[in-house]
């Protein structure tokens, strides 16, 4: 959507102030309030209801005051971002876009190729020099629902752009946040007074009556509270039912009530709603409209606007209702005028949003419309639904030759959902290709990734092929996906779901007897990798030689290398020396032959320091620094130059360490080493690579502790062991600080 608002609001899609003020909302709104001021000590607010209850409406009043945020909250700009907008029914959600978004309107370049968690520092570093308000709307698509996890941000970059903004209690900026769940990884900061949530309820009934009342004249509140509590007062389906009754009933509640009290519900909704889903109440009052025969129009409308996740272009959407395959002969023969007056209808029963006033071209609904609708037209008339998603899929993959920009790969990511939704595979893998750039030669593979930095997006986009006709793009393409997949996880710090896709595609090769691929092998080096940083030595070094045997098998000399020095660092922690000594020189020999590999060539030399550390002999030290003295220019990347100083930092520990019989000698080394720690720490955390992070905390503790720095070495050592019990990293809980 282009950016013609005023310039105090930024963002793709900045909500349209002229629209009524929620019903009954007053007091949320003034707290809300309350917490934006300066002297609050908020840094962070989260509205936490179901869907429907009204959270975009009180977060929509709040902003839209602008005198109130310039003169009493000080803020220069509102940022504005929403999630519900930007693809709220996704499996896995990314934060590419708002990352990218959210830089760009503050005037800041050279962040495309950062990874997520780099992104996150640079914004938040931007922000706490500027009084911005940023608002996430939506934030539940990023969140776990799993109970285990429930409420912890899944994507890395996001979670660490959270923790930043809230630990900075000195920034003039804030965060405004609206989702469905309470976000886990704010709660330690709600005791600290720096963030706060607000749980919004259903109605009261007051405010039940008054919104039901705003279209009648009439005065029996008796009746009004019986037709609220069928919907257990839930705001978007008492809104639902208003404009029914004053469009279908001429306002006669008497008959809506009775209509509707005798209408069934659906067994699976009263399940939603005993659960604690009030926002299924909407779907039942959806499933009483769509009974209605006058309502058949209407009902196929909701339909297309289901096929998409995200507000649509009214040309986008017309080229789909003026197809009869998928718009049905009725509302594909519907004349000009009488299009128009549909879409006036679904605005006047609030299944459509109002028109916005500076951009009324674009179509959208409430997120429980597409949730509903959607997936009723693909019940309901499966041949339509199929034929919508080719419509759109084959619209957004045309143009094959396009170069590549962040918009074009927004397209083929977008195509490949609609191929995978209408169950044509292999249309999505050519999509998926056509974004791989899998034509050209192996160095100018995945540009998305490796030049744009979408490895959320990309990781999007390949979710929607595991759906229920998976099975029919045969072993070697799922070995693919799964393989890919785990890579994208590993990248966005995600590790259990990054070891849960590389076993699914090391079960697959095994069972199906694939011949060895160099993708195959990177796979199996990835999962080596994750088994070693959860301590699981074991299955590390199992995984670790079938990399190496599918690497030498399939000849492919990076994959060879990478195997090698991933089976050398699970070997490592095994404590078999000599074994991992030998394979890491062979991985060291074969990069040095390569010439261009500068991250895992500083991988391998990292872990042949620590190889040189543990042994006792002066001579083992020298050779570890001159190992590393003799490696080629630091790698561009962020995690290259950590790693770096970290093999420094752990080489002049283990040296102080054992110079203690001569102090001065010791504290000299101890020095250097600080300060090579110090530049190493921040690079490695905005890497988002927790499994180098921990080390690095637990090797600056060593130091501290060596100079005398007892309470920073407390510190570091105590940040060490949380993070690497939250991700799991058991093999650094083994390791004695």
């Amino acid at each position: 959507m282009p950016n013609q608002v005023p310039s105090f609001y930024r963002g793709p899609d900045v909500p349209d102030f002229t629209r009524p003020q929620p019903v009954g909302r007053e007091q949320e709104v003034e707290r809300l309030r309350g917490s934006l001021l300066p002297d609050s000590g908020f840094t962070v607010a989260t509205i936490v209801a179901p869907g429907g209850v009204g959270k975009s409406d009180v977060l929509r009043s709040c902003i839209g005051d602008e005198t109130f945020l310039k003169d009493q909250c000080k803020f220069d700009n509102v940022l504005y971002w929403s999630f519900y907008s930007q693809g709220s029914s996704e499996r896995v959600v990314s934060c590419d876009s708002f990352f990218e978004a959210a830089l760009d309107s503050l005037g800041v370049t050279g962040f495309e190729q950062l990874p997520p968690a780099a992104r996150a520092h640079l914004l938040a570093n931007t922000l706490a020099s500027r009084r911005i308000l940023v608002c996430l709307d939506g934030l539940e698509p990023l969140q776990y629902s799993d109970p285990l996890l429930l409420g912890r941000v899944k994507d890395n970059g996001l979670a660490t752009f959270l923790r930043l903004i809230a630990e900075s209690p000195n920034s003039s900026s804030k965060l405004l946040i609206t989702t469905r769940l309470a976000v886990t990884d704010l709660a330690c900061f709600e005791g600290e007074k720096r963030a706060a949530s607000f749980n919004l309820d259903c109605l009261s009934p007051a405010a039940s009556i008054a919104l039901l009342k705003a279209q009648t004249a009439i005065t029996e509140p008796a009746l009004l509270l019986e037709l609220a509590d069928r919907v257990g007062s839930h705001a978007y389906s008492l809104l639902l039912l208003r404009n029914i009754a004053s469009q279908f009933y001429s306002g006669d509640y008497a008959k809506l009530v009775q209509d509707f009290s005798n209408f069934p519900r659906d067994p699976r909704v009263t399940q939603q709603i005993e659960a604690g889903n009030v926002g299924a109440h909407a779907f039942h009052v959806f499933a009483f409209l769509s009974s209605k025969p006058e309502c058949s129009t209407l009902v196929r409308l909701a339909g297309l606007l289901g096929l998409f996740d995200r507000p649509v272009h009214e040309s986008r959407l017309a080229t789909l209702r003026t197809n009869q395959d998928v718009a049905g002969a009725r509302l594909s023969a519907l004349p000009e005028q009488d299009w128009n007056d549909l879409l006036t209808t679904a605005r006047s029963l609030g299944l459509l949003y109002p028109a916005h006033s500076k951009h009324p071209d674009i179509i959208d609904g409430h997120a429980l419309v597409r949730e509903y609708f959607g997936p009723a037209l693909q019940k309901e008339d499966p041949v339509a639904y199929k034929a919508g998603c080719m419509v759109l899929g084959n619209e957004l993959a045309r143009a094959e030759s396009a170069p590549f920009s962040t918009d074009r790969f927004s397209q083929l990511y977008q195509a490949v959902r609609y191929f995978c939704m209408a169950g044509d595979l292999d249309s999505a893998f050519h999509a998926l290709d056509l974004a791989w750039n899998k034509s050209a030669p192996s160095s100018q593979h995945f540009p998305g990734t490796r030049t744009y930095g979408l490895h959320g997006l990309e990781l999007v986009a390949m979710s929607h092929f595991f759906g229920p006709d998976f099975l029919k793009l045969g072993p070697e393409k799922q070995a693919l996906l799964f393989v890919e997949g785990g890579i994208r996880f590993r990248n966005l710090g995600r590790i259990q779901d990054s070891i849960n896709a590389f076993e699914s595609a090391h079960t697959l090769i095994q069972s199906s007897g694939l011949s060895a691929r160099p993708e195959f092998a990177q796979g199996l080096c990835g999962l080596c990798d994750m088994y070693a940083a959860q301590g699981d030595l074991y299955r590390a070094i199992r995984a670790g030689e079938a990399a190496v045997a599918h690497a030498d098998q399939a000849g492919a000399p990076f994959q060879r290398a990478l195997a090698r020095s991933r089976l050398a660092e699970a070997l490592l922690f095994a404590q078999q020396d000599e074994r991992a000594t030998q394979l890491n020189s062979e991985a060291l020999q074969i990069f040095a032959e390569m010439g261009q590999s500068p991250l895992p060539e500083s991988q391998a030399l990292y872990t042949a320091a620590l190889l040189a550390c543990r042994m006792s002999q002066e001579g083992a030290f020298l050779a570890a620094t001159v190992q590393l003295r003799k490696a080629k220019p630091e790698a561009p990347s962020l995690l290259g130059r950590a790693i770096r100083r970290l093999a420094d930092a752990e080489v002049l520990t283990s040296l102080a360490e054992r110079s203690l019989t001569n102090p001065g000698h010791a504290l000299a080394l101890a020095d250097i080493a600080w300060k090579v720690i110090r530049e190493g720490l921040p690079l490695a955390d905005q890497a988002g690579y927790a499994d180098y992070v921990v080390p690095a905390l637990k090797c600056a503790a060593r130091i501290a502790k060596l100079t005398n720095r007892h309470q920073e070495a407390s510190d570091f050592a105590q940040r060490a062991e949380r993070l690497a019990q939250l991700h799991g990293l058991q093999k650094f809980l083994m390791r004695q600080a």
